[in-house]
Order: C-alpha cells, then structure tokens, then sequence
C-alpha cells in the first residue's frame, strides 16, 4: 500500500474514531495493533490521537482486565496468558513509545477511583462507580500485570506520584465505609481492602527496585 507513515496518516482518524465508539474488545485490540505496527517511528503517531488514546485506553483496559479475572477466576496473575498478552501487550507497546501515555492514563483511572470514592460519600455513584470494588480490583490487577513485565515495569517504577494518587483514593474509599452494612457491602470492601494490599506490595517493590538501582 505504501509508506506506513502515509498510510497511517490517511486511517488514523478513521481509526480513533472507530475506537471512540466503544466497539466490542476485539475490535478494539485489533485496531490497536493496527496502529502500532504501521506507526515505525520511535515516538507515538499525533497529538490528535494521544488525546483520544488517553481517553480510550483506561476504559478499555479496565475492560479487558475485568474479562481475564472473569476468566481465570482470579487463580492466576500471569503477563504470560496468551488472552492477557494478546489484549493488553499492544497498550504496552504503546506505553513504552509514549511514557506521557501512560502518565495520563494512571492519572485517568486515579480520577475514576477518587471521583468514585467520593460519589459514594454522598451516595451519587456514576457509569463508572456502579461497583466501585470491582473498579479497584480491575485497576489494581492492571498494575501487577505491569509490574510482573519487565520493560513496562522498567517504565512504572518512575510514576510513584501517580501510583500513590491511585493508592490514596483506595483508601479514601475505605475510610468513607458505612458501619453498617449489608453481607454483599462487606464482602465488597474485604474486595477493596485486598486491593489496597496486593497495590501497596507493588508500590513497595518499585521503590525497593528504584533504590536498588
């Protein structure tokens, strides 16, 4: 068909705009690859689409990590599933093209949880916060499967500001728990609580790595 550079050119706003749609995973994903192998320069294709990627992605990813934990049961935490590999390595690829990516995608999903643990203060919840544990479970998941690849861990180990804003609205989601609550309520913020825990092991292991090096 040509250069990669004008053939991305001419489908990339087709593309975003398809994406931005909110198509079925698979579409999604292939479109991604699609992206990723026509853009061969070092850095990440326009500023048109890391605007619309940064508002892509952490719906997506969120997506497909609530698909795997479904999936797998949540007996496994593994990069090296085949299903987990093939949805989420092409927004790896793209994280490590652009670190300013996934800076504003850590910041998105931070938001979503902080914005979420405040609706339910006042009983408010939104599209986004319709179970918030389930949230937080599925952003959690998301960063241990970034920690456990080495190059993108490589990457994270330098968002601690954004990774600590994620953290502080878990527990701000903690602290606004009702003292009595239903069995399913309970069972919801056990489900927070171990997020909290396994995030806070990832975050004292990049730290650890940070001073190491």
């Amino acid at each position: 068909m040509g250069d990669n550079t004008l053939v991305l050119q001419m489908l990339e706003k087709i593309i975003l705009d398809q994406m931005s749609q909110n198509p079925p995973l698979d579409n999604v994903c292939a479109m991604l690859r699609t992206l990723i192998t026509l853009d061969s320069k070092t850095t990440i294709i326009s500023q048109r689409a890391f605007i619309s990627l940064g508002n892509i992605l952490p719906r997506y990813l969120i997506d497909v990590v609530q698909c795997i934990v479904e999936d797998d049961k949540k007996t496994t935490v593994s990069i090296s599933s085949s299903s987990c590999r093939y949805y989420l390595i092409p927004c790896f690829v793209l994280f490590d093209k652009s670190h300013e990516l996934l800076n504003l995608v850590l910041n998105t999903l931070g938001s979503w949880i902080t914005e979420s643990s405040l609706l339910h203060v006042t009983g408010d919840l939104t599209h986004y916060a319709t179970d918030i544990s389930s949230m937080v479970d599925a952003v959690v998941f998301l960063l241990q499967l970034m920690h456990i690849d080495d190059k993108i861990c490589q990457i994270i180990s330098s968002f601690k500001a954004e990774i600590d804003y994620i953290m502080e609205g878990i527990r701000l989601l903690q602290s606004s728990e009702e003292i009595s609550m239903t069995i399913e309520e309970k069972h919801k913020v056990h489900k927070v609580q171990c997020a909290h825990g396994r995030l806070h092991n990832v975050t004292n292991t990049l730290h650890s790595e940070m001073q190491s090096v």
